[in-house]
């Protein structure tokens, strides 16, 4: 499949992290038997599917990092990400909301992890 809209250097590196980070929580999620790989495979391109269709890939990465509190000892908050985009905190969190219902992912704690 070829898409009109090719990715910066920066956006594969963060395409590469949410995998990984995904492919982390997918495994702790559901183990490692037959029917869990295909769970994870549906997972995968699942994730591509969401990042080849979105307008602003980056946008959805960063979001996607926040809804699973990736960089949560950084202390980015949605404002930051909107000033980095362009668009409002406002925005940048139904984008979150969005990525949490689409993946099924629970509501972001306010608490900052333990080993932050």
């Amino acid at each position: 499949m070829h898409s009109s809209y090719e990715l910066t250097v920066e956006e594969t590196v963060y395409v590469h992290r949410a995998q990984n980070t995904l492919d982390d929580l997918k495994a702790a999620l559901f183990g490692d038997n037959k029917r869990d790989k295909i769970d994870t495979q549906k997972f995968r391109c699942d994730l591509i599917r969401y990042l080849i269709s979105a307008h602003r890939p980056a946008l959805s990465i960063d979001a996607l990092g926040y809804a699973l509190q990736v960089a949560e000892c950084d202390g980015i908050t949605l404002r930051d990400y909107g000033a980095k985009h362009g668009v409002s905190h406002e925005r940048v969190r139904q984008i979150v909301h969005a990525v949490q219902k689409r993946f099924h992912l629970p509501p972001r704690s306010d608490e900052k992890p333990r080993s932050c």
